[in-house]
């Protein structure tokens, strides 16, 4: 006799699936958004990513989330770098509101990424509270660095690269605010390359 579950016992083991998968298959984290010819001001921005080779699998994620009222799909990312060269999917939560959401509710089911989660969340709360556009505090740049270094990631060389041309052109001297930005950034990524090494 095939075993029945109730309603609330069938979305527990949906969430619970879910945070497995971005635990093993996905990131919590804080990234950058650099200059573009529309908006000259660098960002940080709060993000949750699923990237996984099986549709099926992000399928189900794209239908766990729309049972909580989350619309969100997958899209195809690429092959990956290794040797299967497979196609990839990716589900991604950007936005204050969506990625306060999606961690609210797995936070009970997260284990390896849960301080990860919480350091996100305070990030973003604390960026609600503060001046639309206001400079990046000293805490919040900690956050970043603090989540980075749980996830164990490199700073990406090409970010940096382009931080470093940039403090090194005669713009620095026009956008004090945008200049502050890519000096943190880049004493953030030193103290985490360093710190990672050492690790």
């Amino acid at each position: 006799m095939r075993a029945t579950y109730s309603p609330e016992h069938e979305r527990e083991f949906r969430l619970t699936r879910l945070a497995m998968l971005i635990e093993c298959e996905g990131s919590i984290t804080i990234g950058m958004t650099p200059p573009t010819k529309t908006r000259n001001r660098p960002a940080l921005y709060a993000t949750v990513d699923i990237t996984n080779t099986s549709l099926d699998i992000i399928d189900e994620a794209v239908e766990t989330v729309a049972r909580e009222g989350m619309v969100c799909r997958g899209r195809p990312q690429g092959p990956g770098r290794w040797a299967s060269r497979k196609m990839r999917y990716l589900v991604n939560f950007h936005g204050f509101d969506r990625v306060e959401k999606i961690l609210n509710l797995l936070m009970p089911y997260l284990r390896s990424k849960k301080k990860q989660a919480e350091l996100v969340l305070e990030f973003v709360a604390s960026r609600r509270v503060a001046h639309k556009h206001s400079a990046y505090s000293d805490r919040e740049w900690q956050l970043v660095y603090e989540v980075r270094k749980l996830n164990g990631r490199m700073p990406g060389r090409r970010a940096i690269d382009k931080a470093l041309a940039y403090l090194a052109s005669p713009e620095c001297d026009q956008r004090s605010r945008t200049t502050e930005y890519f000096r943190k950034y880049v004493a953030m990524c030193a103290d985490l390359t360093r710190d990672l090494k050492a690790a």
